[in-house]
């Protein structure tokens, strides 16, 4: 499967396990892909983007029976221990490390939902100082509503799964579903200090 060259990511924060973990995970679809439109479909009406934790358990089946057939990669970055640290700093390991990983798989850009120009604004400074110490000099880093691109709910339906999988174990309404998920993903850890 030849991947693009633009990764799609999302975040979580995971505190009801040990350790607890700031959470990042980028999306790269198969070369000439667009799930958008089952995406859409699996998306309730009245929402506004398709959110895990938005979701009853028998929509959260169905979405990721869509996610399982979508020809993706997914790389997660664990940032651990919480405890004792900020979660922007958290963010700052995690987005760092994810954005060496892409860029050895050939991926050149990645696409965030925004959360606020402030953070937005955090993660382009981080950007500047890897390239600053000569890292991630032809990579590049967007900021979009989650709304706007369906792109970035692979990784938001990904992470809410994976995140009940390290907290509670799959669900049997999604565990066949997730395993076909599974075998898609890389996770990495990186220390929070």
């Amino acid at each position: 499967m030849k991947l693009g060259i633009v990764a799609y990511g999302d975040e979580s924060i995971q505190r009801a396990c040990e350790p607890s973990r700031y959470l990042l995970a980028a999306t790269i679809y198969a070369e000439g892909t667009d799930p958008s439109f089952a995406l859409r479909r699996a998306k309730p009406s009245g929402a506004s983007k398709l959110h895990w934790y938005d979701l009853d358990p028998k929509r959260q089946a169905a979405s990721l029976e869509v996610v399982s057939s979508v020809p993706q990669q997914t790389t997660i970055v664990a940032a651990l221990p919480l405890e004792g640290t900020k979660p922007e700093r958290a963010r700052r390991k995690a987005l760092e490390e994810i954005v060496r990983r892409l860029i050895d798989m050939g991926v050149r850009k990645l696409v965030l939902e925004s959360r606020n120009d402030t953070h937005d604004k955090r993660d382009r400074e981080l950007l500047v100082s890897m390239r600053r110490r000569g890292e991630a000099l032809d990579f590049d880093l967007e900021h979009v509503p989650g709304k706007d691109e369906p792109l970035l709910w692979v990784p938001d339906q990904i992470l809410g799964a994976y995140g009940e999988v390290i907290t509670k174990g799959a669900s049997r309404k999604w565990e066949d579903s997730w395993r076909r998920v599974e075998r898609t993903l890389d996770v990495r850890e990186v220390p929070t200090r």
